[in-house]
């Protein structure tokens, strides 16, 4: 939400909702311990493992496994932007080399890593209450533009997840609930990065901290807002006065990479 517009991206599924065989065909049984998806197999057990590190604050860092929300095409392409709302990705654009940098760490470290995409943003696809909150609100607007790419190629063992709701935990028939957080195996530290800091980032840092007992790494220079004044401010407020009270530790990638 961007002041008094409702936007988020989304992209354009092959076939018919739900069901689509273009992601996600295997749904796992939330009591199993190892299932396929896309074609990959996981061992849950076999995920688990954690780093610590100090951040030079001191501050103790402990790193499962990283989240990245949103980092698409339609995230950051210039594209996508809507100049009448005054919503540019000059700034999102500028965080990517930075987001490659934590993916590679990551993946060095062969630590998990999770690709949280939004998909087709049409009605069809979206929940009851998002349909109606767009009914409702004459500055909402659906999208039926392309399937969206992610701007990170995902290794093979990485897992791709695209989500019909802001936070990456929620879920319908299409997006199973719980779904994500089976997925975690019982990880306990998240580290997340991506696009929108006062968005999807901040809905998914809400629920997973809330509802699933979750504790985050949120990678300050590698999230990124609106190119607007005022959600660059509340991005301000979020990681200064929110994040770091209320669900975990703001780092920054060098304390990370370090």
């Amino acid at each position: 939400m961007h002041s008094s517009h409702i936007h988020c991206f989304g992209v354009k599924l092959p076939n018919e909702f739900p069901g689509n065989e273009y992601d996600n065909p295997i749904k796992p049984k939330l009591g199993d311990s190892n299932f396929s998806l896309d074609g990959n197999h996981f061992n849950h057990n076999a995920m688990r493992r954690s780093l610590m590190k100090f951040s030079k604050s001191g501050t103790h860092i402990v790193l499962e496994c990283l989240m990245l929300i949103d980092v698409q095409n339609t995230t950051i392409s210039k594209k996508y932007e809507i100049p009448e709302w005054n919503i540019h990705f000059k700034k999102c654009r500028k965080r990517i080399p930075n987001i490659e940098r934590l993916v590679y760490w990551f993946r060095e470290k062969k630590l998990p890593v999770f690709h949280i995409l939004t998909q087709e943003w049409v009605k069809k696809c979206l929940p009851w209450n998002i349909q109606k909150l767009y009914d409702d609100n004459q500055d909402a607007r659906f999208y039926h533009e392309g399937v969206s790419e992610s701007v990170i190629k995902p290794a093979e063992s990485e897992i791709v997840i695209r989500k019909n709701m802001p936070s990456a935990f929620g879920g319908t028939d299409y997006v199973q609930e719980g779904y994500l957080h089976k997925m975690l195996a019982g990880m306990q530290h998240v580290t997340i990065a991506g696009f929108y800091s006062t968005g999807c980032v901040h809905e998914t840092i809400i629920e997973g901290f809330n509802r699933h007992k979750l504790f985050f790494n949120i990678v300050q220079d590698c999230c990124e807002a609106f190119d607007d004044p005022e959600a660059q401010l509340f991005q301000k407020l979020l990681f200064e006065r929110h994040f770091s009270k209320m669900n975990g530790h703001v780092v920054q990638l060098a304390d990370i990479l370090t």
